[in-house]
């Protein structure tokens, strides 16, 4: 009866142990991305598109999209975003009139295969405003 006894409150100890474990992963799975900065230029070629994307969380994402609501993906890949790493993309699209609000929503994956996403709203601007910006 004795063994019994140490056999079951070992077996208590591990499982005290695995769910300690399994409860600290779930503390420090954080996965989070974001739009830090975008912009929508309009110039004489069409709309020149700026996105910075971040990985604001602790785990490892794969950036899958980028979507421009009612004109589609810009991006369509994959890159890797380490924790603390950012990611500045650029692209050109059709012209688009100044003060149109654009719906610009970034998709990435986690290690453990879901999709989460940002969004962020932007205005076209025009080419002159933004060098005035600069300045």
């Amino acid at each position: 009866s004795e063994i019994l006894l140490i056999i079951i409150s070992l077996s208590i100890a591990s499982l005290a142990g695995l769910f300690f474990i399994t409860y600290s992963k779930s503390l420090n799975y954080n996965p989070k991305i974001e739009i830090i900065e975008a912009r929508a230029i309009s110039w004489a070629g069409g709309t020149l598109i700026k996105v910075n994307i971040a990985n604001l969380g602790n785990v490892k994402l794969t950036l899958t999209t980028i979507n421009i609501k009612g004109i589609g993906n810009i991006f369509s890949g994959s890159k890797t975003l380490e924790p603390s790493q950012s990611y500045e993309f650029e692209a050109n699209i059709s012209s688009q009139p100044i003060g149109k609000k654009l719906t610009i929503i970034a998709s990435a994956s986690t290690p453990d295969g879901k999709t989460i996403e940002t969004i962020k709203n932007v205005e076209v601007m025009p080419w002159e405003k933004i060098e005035k910006i600069k300045e």
